[in-house]
């Protein structure tokens, strides 16, 4: 009751998945803007960064909600393969942008990791990866 889900989506969640990626990477870009014009300028940078992966975290959850009520996923293998596929594109995103548009040392981008320094950015691939497989035993498709 309450779901929308069309037949191919019902048989083909991984193209609705990985597409579903561009999606996150909006919600990323936004989450970032929202932290420089906002927050960011009342609280020290390691604060914000911490309060923008929360916010990064909960959007993404919302938008693999989202998925699984328009195109469910049925089977722990295949949500494990998209949330590795979206981890995979998350981490090569940060990386090749923070490389080739930012130009960024590979010591600025590792830093991001560090939980040593209070660094929790590292949870945002962690959670890509796991993320679709939660989502999926939290709201099981119609039938399962």
């Amino acid at each position: 009751m309450g779901r929308h889900v069309t037949k191919s989506a019902d048989e083909h969640p991984w193209r609705h998945w990985t597409l579903g990626w561009l999606s996150g990477a909006g919600i990323g870009v936004a989450n970032g803007a929202v932290r420089r014009a906002t927050y960011s300028r009342r609280m020290s940078e390691l604060r914000a960064h911490q309060v923008a992966t929360a916010t990064l975290l909960l959007g993404i959850g919302l938008r693999f909600h989202q998925l699984q009520r328009r195109h469910p996923i049925r089977r722990t293998p295949t949500a494990l393969c998209v949330g590795a596929t979206w981890a995979a594109l998350t981490v090569g995103f940060e990386f090749g942008m923070g490389r080739l548009v930012t130009k960024k040392s590979w010591e600025e981008l590792f830093v991001e990791y560090d939980v040593r320094q209070g660094r929790v950015w590292s949870l945002v691939p962690v959670w890509m990866l796991v993320g679709p497989e939660v989502v999926r035993r939290l709201f099981p498709a119609e039938g399962d």
